[in-house]
C-alpha cells in the first residue's frame, strides 16, 4: 500500500510539474520582427515610427511543451507588405515557434498589445551642395587658396523620410586652418544641415558618400620689393627722369623653391 501511494504521488507530481495539459505561461518582451520593409521601399515608403518593439505573450498547453519555449526562441512577425500609403497603420503579427516545437501544441491566451502601430512616410531623394566652413587662421606668411579648392563630391544625394529630407539644404564640411602650414589633401566627414546651418537628425537618412575628399592649397606668402631699371635713350637717363611707383612691393605665394628663385625684389 505504501509503495502504491508513493508511486501514485510521484505520478501526480510528474503530471502537475511536467505534463499538466492545462498550464499557462507568460513570456515577456518577445521581440517583434518587421517583414517586408524592402517592399515598402519599392513603393517609395519608409517606416518612421513604431509603437512597440516587443510583446508580452501568454500561451496555454502542456507544461512540458511550454518549458521548451522562452522569449528568445519565439518569433513574432509583422507583415509590412499590406501597407500601400503613408500614414498610421495598425498591424497584427504572427507567432512563429522554433522548429522542434509543434505549432498546434499551444493556444494563444493573451497578447499585449494585440497589434502594433507603425507610422509610414513617403520616401524622398534629393541632392544638396557641399559647403566648406573654415575655422581659425593660417600663420603669418601663409595664404589659403579657397577659390581653387577641389572636392570629389560637390553634391551629396540624400534619401529618407520626406519630413526630414525637406529640412536638409546642404552638407557642411568644417576645416580647421589653425597653424596649418601645408596644403590639405584628406577625407572629411560632413554634417547635413538646414538653411540656417543647424544640423538635422540624419538617423534615418542614407547617402551616396559618407566622406568628401578635399584638396586645399596653402602656399607660403612673401613680400617682394619692386625696383625699376631705366634704360637710357633719347637723352633720358636715370639722372634726369623721375620714376614713381604707386606700389612699392607686392605679395607673392608659392612653394619654398619658387619663392627662393624670386628673391627679395623684382
Amino acid at each position: 500500500v505504501a509503495v502504491s501511494v508513493l508511486i501514485a504521488f510521484g505520478l501526480w507530481m510528474y503530471v502537475i510539474t511536467e505534463v499538466s495539459p492545462n498550464s499557462e505561461w507568460t513570456y515577456y518582451d518577445v521581440p517583434v520582427k518587421l517583414e517586408g520593409e524592402t517592399v515598402l521601399k519599392e513603393r517609395q515608403l519608409i517606416i518612421t515610427g513604431i509603437s512597440d518593439t516587443s510583446v508580452d505573450l501568454t500561451l496555454s498547453g502542456n507544461r512540458s511543451d511550454l518549458n521548451q519555449l522562452d522569449s528568445s526562441n519565439i518569433t513574432l512577425k509583422a507583415d509590412m507588405t499590406k501597407i500601400y500609403d503613408p500614414g498610421t497603420h495598425k498591424i497584427g503579427y504572427d507567432i512563429i515557434l522554433p522548429g522542434h516545437v509543434a505549432s498546434n501544441a499551444f493556444n494563444r491566451v493573451n497578447q499585449y498589445p494585440d497589434s502594433i502601430t507603425v507610422t509610414v512616410e513617403r520616401l524622398e531623394t534629393k541632392a544638396v551642395p557641399v559647403n566648406i566652413i573654415y575655422q581659425g587662421k593660417v600663420p603669418e606668411g601663409y595664404v589659403v587658396r579657397r577659390a581653387d579648392v577641389l572636392m570629389d563630391y560637390e553634391e551629396i544625394k540624400v534619401t529618407g523620410p520626406a519630413s526630414v529630407v525637406d529640412q536638409i539644404s546642404q552638407a557642411v564640411v568644417t576645416i580647421d586652418l589653425t597653424d596649418k602650414t601645408e596644403s590639405i589633401s584628406q577625407n572629411f566627414r560632413y554634417t547635413l544641415c538646414n538653411p540656417e546651418g543647424a544640423g538635422v537628425d540624419s538617423g534615418m537618412i542614407t547617402v551616396n558618400a559618407e566622406e568628401v575628399h578635399v584638396d586645399l592649397v596653402i602656399p607660403r606668402r612673401k613680400e617682394v620689393a619692386l625696383k625699376v631699371t631705366v634704360n637710357p635713350g633719347g637723352g633720358a637717363t636715370e639722372k634726369n627722369v623721375e620714376v614713381v611707383l604707386d606700389v612699392e612691393s607686392i605679395q607673392v605665394s608659392g612653394s619654398d623653391i619658387a619663392l627662393e628663385q624670386v628673391g627679395d625684389s623684382i
